[in-house]
């Protein structure tokens, strides 16, 4: 997990398993602007946060973990508000 949080991964379809740090997410830690919503973050600040940017299916609310699970997770790996964002893609990526 903390190496896929690294600028090298930007870009890249990637799956991770991690612990569920935070199931809801508030991004205006990262930033005084974000209002980014329904976010959770996978393995505390040296972690990732969980986004539905590229998410195309209706049921996101479902798939975000409960926290203190462990999940495994595939998505593209972006870069938002100084936090890693993995974005996955749809059902299948959980």
């Amino acid at each position: 997990l903390s190496e896929a949080a690294s600028e090298a991964y930007e870009g890249v379809l990637i799956t991770v398993t991690g612990s569920v740090s935070d199931d809801a997410y508030d991004c205006s830690v990262d930033g005084s602007s974000c209002s980014d919503s329904d976010l959770w973050e996978i393995g505390g600040s040296s972690g990732v946060v969980v986004y539905d940017r590229l998410y195309t299916d209706s049921d996101w609310s479902s798939n975000i973990g409960a926290e203190g699970s462990t999940v495994t997770v595939t998505g593209v790996m972006g870069y938002r508000y100084d936090r890693r964002r993995l974005q996955p893609r749809d059902s299948a990526d959980f």
